[in-house]
């Protein structure tokens, strides 16, 4: 595959005339190609040089045509093949899926740029840009000549940090032109065609290129260019912001006042310089959720497969969720990381449903979640294995602690706890937590429910929590009911904590453990009931073993 090469500068260029215009028996014609005075072009790169690449086989949108045109680079000269003939003339755009045509030859196309910009690299590292151009020829003429609709801003990286950092995103904002949306072009001649931008809509004000999987990397001590096609505009604020990782997370922004985008020539914008620069998501330097669209996020994240393993999420305020609440993580994306609540307070609703695995986190492995407050509302119907509980449905390991529960759980399931649901695969702390959460099974032969967990299914520890409220089980077939925990496994363990209120099930009901294994420990807690005109089945510390259980109280 043989590329032609064009200079880029301020100043015209002179361009490459190649071929003649024929006509074949299918009334197709190929016409010639000139590329003027541009700085960019789709499927075109900007070399150290500063020199540009079209790639044959790109596409052109020419007349409006439904099947799109080709670049032919496979000779010594350049053209574009299988165009309809047309005795009015040549109106073209390129690349052709940008654009959607209007009328005839002398009318419009609409271009829409697109607020993300895909990062991609040819084979010897130079970027590939997608960049408008435009090109008219009249009747009779057989000429197309080529030329940019945009700018292209500069903006380099400057890695001075002791390490090799990946490339995110970069994203450019204007305070008053818009980067990107729809655009007209016409049907005229012109090395300066109008490209007249959507205006009013913040949704066009910035233009995201978007570095994808993670393969493209700024080595440490180095820097290194990166283009952003934009429309050309006088003067704006732009705010330049990257995102990068390494051992974390970094952003940084710059802005520039009065910065000037001219169509056909390349602006260099801000230089991001890393060095210094804070990981985002250290204790330090959390990722912070300010208010609810912040937490949606992050919940598209996780459940999208950003684990967060290492990384520290802090809530800022407190935040109201609304009618319908969606977990965060799911049974093949977990939340890893560290859920700082700031004390903070998360209300959800999450609305009938029949499925399981129900909380403000669905599923967490070797998490951390503390200092959160939730005022939860839970309803869930249908015959499941369920996995319920307020702050966690399944932890996988990790702690909660410093957190606290209130609202009600109404279930037709199996393993519910206030705080947490069931515990799977690794051992499980939960300390100094509190839970006042009403918790109802109507599932016939209900399986373990508990005021702060369901069921330790592998070993945990349970230190300095208490729990109130009614945790309702059937009275005729329910079983593993308890005031702190359903149930346990293992070598697990209840310290110095506390319940008051009312358990109820047809078997295996404690006022501290429903069931609990023979190597299970309770020690210090207390428990009473709440109102002792109810009629409750929890007597005992435990429904089941009566050893290792020392220095526990009723009052």
């Amino acid at each position: 595959m043989k590329k032609h090469s064009i200079s880029i500068s301020f100043v015209v260029v002179m361009a490459m005339v190649f071929g003649a215009c024929q006509k074949d028996d299918n009334g197709l014609v190929s016409l010639n190609v000139e590329v003027g005075n541009y700085a960019g072009i789709s499927k075109m790169y900007v070399d150290a040089s500063r020199y540009t690449h079209w790639t044959s086989g790109d596409q052109v949108n020419i007349n409006g045509t439904s099947n799109t045109c080709s670049v032919d680079l496979s000779g010594d000269k350049a053209k574009i093949t299988g165009v309809p003939s047309s005795t009015g003339g040549y109106l073209a755009v390129y690349p052709a899926g940008i654009a959607s045509y209007f009328g005839t030859y002398s009318s419009y196309f609409n271009v829409t740029l697109p607020t993300t910009q895909t990062y991609s690299e040819d084979g010897s590292g130079n970027q590939i840009i997608k960049a408008p151009m435009y090109a008219y020829c009249a009747n009779g003429e057989t000429t197309l000549t080529f030329h940019n609709l945009c700018s292209l801003l500069k903006v380099t990286i400057n890695n001075d940090r002791s390490e090799d950092i990946t490339m995110q995103s970069i994203t450019v904002t204007s305070s008053n032109g818009k980067l990107s949306g729809a655009g007209t072009i016409y049907g005229v001649k012109s090395d300066s065609p109008s490209l007249s931008m959507e205006s009013g809509a913040t949704s066009y004000d910035h233009v995201t290129l978007d570095f994808g999987d993670g393969t493209y990397t700024v080595s440490q001590g180095t820097s290194k260019d990166y283009y952003i096609a934009l429309p050309a505009f006088a003067t704006s604020d732009i705010t330049v912001s990257v995102v990068a990782t390494g051992a974390g997370t970094l952003e940084l922004d710059k802005t520039a006042a009065g910065a000037a985008l001219t169509a056909n020539s390349i602006v260099q914008g801000p230089i991001l310089a890393l060095n210094g620069v804070a990981y985002i998501g250290t204790e330090e330097n959390p990722y912070k959720i300010n208010n609810l669209d912040d937490l949606i996020d992050f919940r598209t994240k996780v459940n999208g497969g950003t684990t967060y393993e290492g990384l520290f999420i802090k809530l800022m305020d407190d935040i109201n969720c609304g009618s319908t609440w969606t977990p965060i993580g799911t049974s093949s994306n977990n939340f890893k990381g560290t859920f700082d609540g700031n004390n903070k307070t998360i209300t959800y609703v999450i609305p009938s449903t029949s499925t399981g695995y129900l909380g403000l986190f669905g599923y967490t492995q070797n998490a951390t979640v503390k200092n959160l407050n939730v005022d939860a509302t839970i309803t869930q119907t249908g015959n499941y294995s369920g996995n319920v509980g307020c702050i966690i449905a399944r932890q996988e390991g990790g702690t909660v602690t410093g957190c606290s529960a209130t609202g009600t759980i109404t279930t037709e399931s199996n393993n519910i706890g206030g705080i947490v649901g069931r515990n799977y695969g690794s051992v499980s702390n939960i300390s100094s937590c509190t839970s006042s959460v009403n918790i109802t099974s109507s599932r016939s032969n209900m399986n373990y429910m508990g005021g702060i967990i369901g069921y330790f299914y592998i070993a945990g520890t349970i230190v300095e929590c208490s729990a109130s409220g009614n945790i309702y089980a059937p009275v005729e077939s329910g079983t593993y009911v308890g005031g702190i925990a359903g149930g346990t496994t293992g070598a697990s363990s209840i310290t110095n904590s506390s319940f008051t209120g009312n358990v109820r099930g047809a078997s295996n009901v404690g006022m501290i453990a429903g069931s609990k294994a023979n190597n299970t420990t309770i020690s210090g807690c207390t428990y009473s009931a709440a109102n002792a005109g109810e009629t409750y089945k929890g007597v005992g510390v435990s429904g089941t073993q009566t050893g290792n259980d020392t220095g526990c109280t009723a009052e």
